[in-house]
């Protein structure tokens, strides 16, 4: 299989507070690299925290080991007490631990006190981890339109999480050009996997050359 370029330098450019987009196509390898190379690399420095809303994340992660190699499998079954899932939204994620459970809100005030909790269940876990990946964002904006949008960029401003380095995979076919925009400027580093390699959109050099 082909190595993504770079994923071992973009993760040491980061540091807990950063907001990192990671843009893909569906018709890229974007589980493989997600899962396969991002993620599993995440491991090797600790325990990771997950949000999954809609069970995109599991879906994702059932498509990687479809056509992962036995080894790659194994590392995430072994692994699998080390990712702390919070499950938004309908879904059953079999490549972690369930730690809570929260419904898909629209509404300002419920989808803040909702992350607010998660937030302060992840720092109680007792080997904090140093990362946080959100699984389906691009998913949740398609559903619920503005509000949804509005609501991302409620929480970002009103509850910055310094705490972690988060991580979010979005499927950038499946979100307007503008929200896109709103979503990126949001953000304090955009990654594209494009052409076998993490290309810098954002944030830093690009850690695919040399």
């Amino acid at each position: 299989m082909l190595k993504y370029k770079g994923v071992n330098r973009l993760l040491a450019l980061l540091q807990p507070g950063d907001r990192v987009i990671i843009e893909y196509e569906p018709l890229a390898d974007g589980e493989r690299v997600v899962w396969g190379e991002i993620i599993s690399t995440m491991l090797e420095e600790g325990d990771i925290t997950v949000i999954d809303i809609y069970g995109v994340g599991d879906i994702m992660f059932r498509n990687y080991v479809r056509l992962a190699a036995g080894k790659e499998y194994r590392k995430f079954i072994e692994g699998k007490k080390h990712i702390h899932v919070f499950k938004v939204g309908p879904g059953n994620p079999s490549y972690g631990e369930v730690i809570g459970e929260e419904k898909v809100y629209r509404g300002t005030e419920n989808f803040m006190k909702a992350y607010y909790w998660m937030m302060r269940r992840a720092l109680r876990v007792p080997r904090r981890p140093r990362y946080l990946v959100i699984f389906g964002i691009s998913e949740y904006l398609h559903f619920t339109g503005d509000s949804g949008l509005y609501n991302l960029l409620y929480v970002t401003s009103s509850l910055p999480v310094e705490d972690f380095v988060t991580v979010v995979p979005l499927n950038i076919r499946a979100v307007d050009p503008k929200v896109l925009a709103v979503v990126e400027n949001m953000a304090s580093h955009v990654i594209s996997l494009t052409d076998g390699s993490l290309r810098i959109l954002k944030g830093g050099s690009d850690v695919g050359e040399g």
